[in-house]
């Protein structure tokens, strides 16, 4: 693993931050719903919440899925599927809810703040909305 994109959402904004080898090896083995400390990107007194992501080949995570593993589920209305008519199904591929080699991104949200704001603590991240 040598990088993973990071989206931190903070209320109205959001900042993508690009984490490397050594900052990305400390998500691994993580799962949707966990609560990490900022001290691991950077932000220090912040909590961030993993609340979703994707792997490396586009493929949405999903919370219900356990492990790292690739399925294909049959689904109604549901993340990553939203038919235009009701009662529609189809089968569509998720990855699992934890955190691997092959997670590409990961979605983060902000639960508790720091002192001072992510734009000053992290110059890289740049805000997205």
């Amino acid at each position: 693993m040598t990088e993973l994109k990071l989206v931190i959402s903070d209320g109205a904004t959001s900042y993508a931050f690009t984490a490397q080898e050594a900052q990305a090896a400390g998500f691994l083995g993580k799962r949707l719903g966990e609560t990490i400390g900022g001290e691991l990107i950077g932000l220090g007194k912040y909590t961030l919440k993993i609340t979703g992501g994707t792997d490396k080949n586009g493929f949405p995570m999903r919370a219900d899925l356990t492990g790292a593993r690739q399925q294909r589920i049959l689904t109604g209305e549901s993340p990553g599927f939203h038919p235009k008519k009701r009662g529609v199904r189809d089968r569509r591929t998720f990855r699992g809810n934890t955190i691997s080699e092959e997670t590409a991104q990961v979605n983060l949200q902000v639960t508790e703040r720091g002192p001072e704001p992510i734009s000053a603590l992290l110059p890289a991240a740049k805000p997205t909305q």
